[in-house]
């Protein structure tokens, strides 16, 4: 809901001629889906895609994600995954990095460069960078839209953590344990 009244304030401030500049052909438009990454009868994790387009080179694409813990009502931050002073995010960018950095063409096998240069902030260890999370069967999976690690033309990027990665930070008991492989 949040999603569409910001795209519905956004549209509000739209003056004729912005709307003639677009032309007939060029509608404004927004589409939120969603993907139950995991669910279960203790839990559920869902990822939601968002694309708005309100003119311009190309439409937008946004996460975000919903982990809920069934049984208590309540909403699962990424820090309730973990033990208590664990260093989690630095061993979740550490993958992610890893795995984003070493990622080829498959056509050329050249790098793909991604979370370098310019794009190499998106990775670092900050909740703000790893807010978009799921829970999988496999692991962990970490969202990245378009902009944070890689140039709009190499679009969202994907990174699935295994829990095999993560058990020794891992919260015993916790939502990670839950998981039904």
């Amino acid at each position: 809901m949040q999603a569409l009244a910001a795209f519905k304030k956004d549209i509000g401030t739209m003056t004729a001629a912005d709307i003639k500049r677009l032309g007939p052909d060029m509608g404004n438009y927004i589409d939120v889906g969603y993907n139950v990454e995991y669910g279960d009868d203790q839990l559920i994790s869902i990822s939601f895609g968002e694309d708005t387009f309100e003119g311009g080179a190309h439409p937008n694409h946004d996460f975000f994600a919903l982990t809920y813990d069934l049984k208590a009502g309540r909403e699962i931050k990424l820090a309730d995954l973990f033990k208590p002073g664990a260093k989690y995010l630095t061993k979740i960018a550490s993958y992610s990095l890893h795995s984003l950095q070493t990622r080829k063409d498959r056509e050329t096998g050249e790098s793909l460069e991604l979370a370098t240069d310019i794009f190499a902030d998106g990775a670092k260890p900050t909740l703000d960078n790893y807010k978009v999370w799921n829970l999988t069967k496999k692991g962990l999976l970490i969202s990245f839209p378009p902009y944070q690690v890689a140039s709009y033309a190499q679009g969202p990027q994907w990174v699935l953590v295994p829990y095999s990665e993560l058990k020794s930070i891992a919260l015993a008991g916790g939502p990670m344990s839950r998981v039904k492989t």
